[in-house]
């Protein structure tokens, strides 16, 4: 559109200044500036999404060793239920889907601001929680005790489930920017005096300076909205 009024002759005057070749660059700059932040947020979130997903596998693992971990010792043998039922809600924790990865040459759906968002966040928090309760039961077997490169210790348990704590925090603080990114340019597209209406108008400001027969109308007719 901006090249078609640009090249107009007599050059394009519409009384909305806004609508000027000019003005209406400035406005398509901003719009561009918009997809590039759209798309520097999802480059930002989608490798964090993927590693969360990774994490919440590594939690039921970790459950399962654990409980076989206590499970082998029998001087630890009154504290197998307590946690092998602890272990056995996180490893039976269905965390939310994956979404699907994109199949080549299948047509691309237009973005969507809604996700999983905040059920999506609660449902990993819930995982957290889980894992925390887990946690919990171990510190309670006395003379609890792991090789240091098992990654069984107390401290290693810990230390995962703080690094989940902090993944799930850095993956809400992700899908809060791209909704915030995916809304700025929603409303450069169709918020007032967005890029559509702004077409709109310029269809009939052109219309309106050169006629409705003219060459000009014709041109900015069959950009399409």
């Amino acid at each position: 559109m901006h090249a078609v009024i640009d090249a107009m002759t007599p050059p394009f005057n519409p009384t909305d200044a806004n609508l000027a070749p000019g003005a209406f660059q400035s406005y398509l700059n901003g719009v561009e500036s918009a997809n590039d932040d759209v798309s520097t947020a999802e480059s930002v979130l989608t490798p964090l999404t993927d590693d969360r997903f990774a994490a919440a596998d590594a939690l039921k693992d970790k459950a399962l060793r654990l409980k076989d971990h206590v499970g082998a010792n029998v001087a630890w043998k009154k504290y197998v239920k307590a946690v092998t039922t602890a272990a056995d809600a996180v490893r039976g924790y269905r965390a939310p889907k994956k979404p699907a990865a994109p199949v080549p040459g299948a047509p691309v759906a237009p973005p969507k601001r809604a996700r999983q968002g905040a059920r999506s966040q609660q449902g990993f928090a819930d995982l957290e929680k889980l894992f925390g309760k887990l946690i919990a039961q171990i510190k309670k077997v006395t003379g609890y005790t792991a090789a240091a490169n098992s990654e069984l210790r107390i401290v290693d348990i810990e230390a995962q489930d703080a690094a989940f704590t902090t993944l799930n925090d850095d993956v809400s603080t992700a899908e809060a920017n791209l909704d915030e990114a995916q809304r700025i340019r929603k409303d450069y597209y169709d918020g007032e005096n967005g890029l559509r209406e702004k077409m709109k108008c310029i269809k009939k400001a052109v219309r309106s300076q050169y006629g409705a027969k003219s060459t000009q109308y014709a041109a900015v007719n069959a950009v399409k909205i």
